[in-house]
């Protein structure tokens, strides 16, 4: 872990915190975590480039096909967070199907 006991442990924390409280709304993808960020933060760290995307939430679907496999976790850890958010471009990332422009 990168991040997770140092500099991003309290966001995580944060994050998993406020997503807990608010896991009853009807403005929560059920089932979901908190999203921080998507991408391979030791290679962000690594390049001598930083440019940082700000946007919404992720599509529902990423949720309802688990892609980051914790939505059903009864206990989420910063740690655990950390690696599935790094490692979402790795491994199956959520592509929009699109009709061929003719």
């Amino acid at each position: 872990m990168r991040y997770a006991d140092g500099d991003l442990g309290p966001l995580y924390l944060r994050a998993i915190a406020h997503h807990r409280e608010n896991a009853a709304e009807h403005w929560v993808v059920k089932p979901s975590i908190p999203i921080v960020y998507f991408g391979d933060d030791h290679q962000y760290a690594a390049s001598p480039l930083k440019i940082v995307t700000v946007g919404l939430n992720p599509s529902n679907a990423e949720f309802a096909e688990d892609r980051f496999g914790l939505a059903r976790r009864e206990r989420l850890e910063p740690a655990d967070l950390e690696v599935a958010l790094s490692r979402y471009f790795q491994f199956n990332p959520y592509h929009v199907e699109t009709e061929p422009r003719i």
